[in-house]
């Protein structure tokens, strides 16, 4: 975005817009996650809660399934398999990938997110969703 302006007048504007700490930039973070449609925010609330409560770290492609169970189904093809980048951006990449292990980009992540999302992050909820996308998986 900087580097396309011509004056310095224009830098030191876009540098303007530039948040002034973590908490602001994850705000922004979590306000393109609310802006999303009701089906992309529920799945990028369903990914926090899987990534955040798992009883360990999970692969992208456990992510991925988890996420997508939510009935029986007979054929992993016949379930609603985002791919992994669409699942990072909707998440707002609060999350990274690496060596297949999702996790959050930094670790005050969780604490932002259980701050901001009351209503959304409960632990017990989670636990529940996570034990039933395995039986369902089953």
């Amino acid at each position: 975005m900087m580097c396309r302006e011509e004056s310095e007048f224009d830098v030191e504007l876009a540098l303007g817009g530039i948040p002034e700490d973590l908490d602001e930039t994850y705000t922004r973070m979590l306000d393109r996650v609310k802006k999303r449609s009701p089906a992309l925010k529920t799945l990028a609330f369903r990914c926090f809660r899987f990534v955040l409560y798992a009883a360990r770290p999970l692969r992208m492609e456990e992510l991925r399934d988890a996420v997508a169970m939510m009935q029986r189904t007979k054929c992993r093809k016949n379930l609603n398999l985002y791919e992994a980048s669409v699942i990072l951006d909707v998440c707002a990449h609060f999350f990274v990938v690496e060596n297949s292990i999702v996790r959050p980009i930094h670790t005050s992540i969780r604490t932002f997110l259980e701050r901001h999302l009351r209503d959304v992050l409960d632990p017990a909820v989670a636990q529940r969703e996570l034990a039933l996308a395995c039986v369902l998986y089953l």
